[in-house]
């Protein structure tokens, strides 16, 4: 039986050695230092208030619940995120939210000072995501906002990875 192998520009049959080291590659599993999956609830239900705490600069902001996995082998950090509208006929302008905080367990942690949420190896964590809106962003949305619309939530990780969700539509 004649197996090719490619070694340099040529193709060769493949040698004893060859058969085993692919034996051995087909089941081994590739685990990455830093890695996230973001997993959204079925149906969004974006709650909406006021943004009345100190710590806001915002008009109003509204929350995601999201479950967040470290499939990496270290500790990994939320640094930075954004609500992004993807469905926008011209696509010249990107309209997009910052993340504003993440509460997690009756804790509050504000991204813009440096209070990152930290998410162990192989774990995961469950949050809500608040993205903050101005007055104008938030009757912005509001104009913009059709049945048809759909979002993607991205996360940057402490190594500048950024990662992302599938379309989804949320409803206010």
């Amino acid at each position: 039986m004649f197996i090719p192998i490619r070694k340099g520009t040529s193709i060769n049959p493949a040698s004893k050695y060859d058969l085993d080291h692919m034996y051995f590659e087909k089941n081994r599993r590739v685990v990455v230092d830093y890695g996230i999956d973001i997993i959204l609830p079925g149906l969004i239900n974006a709650t909406s208030f006021g943004a009345n705490d100190l710590q806001s600069d915002f008009y109003t902001q509204f929350s995601i619940p999201t479950t967040i996995i470290n499939k990496g082998l270290n500790v990994n950090c939320i640094t930075e995120g954004k609500l992004i509208l993807d469905s926008l006929e011209d696509d010249l302008s990107e309209v997009s939210w910052p993340l504003y905080k993440v509460t997690y367990l009756r804790e509050t942690l504000y991204l813009k000072y440096s209070s990152f949420l930290k998410i162990p190896s192989n774990d995961m964590v469950t949050t809500s995501l608040h993205f903050g809106l101005s007055e104008t962003e938030y009757y912005r949305l509001l104009q913009l906002q059709d049945k048809n619309s759909k979002y993607r939530i991205i996360l940057s990780d402490i190594k500048g990875n950024l990662y992302s969700t599938q379309s989804f539509k949320i409803t206010f």
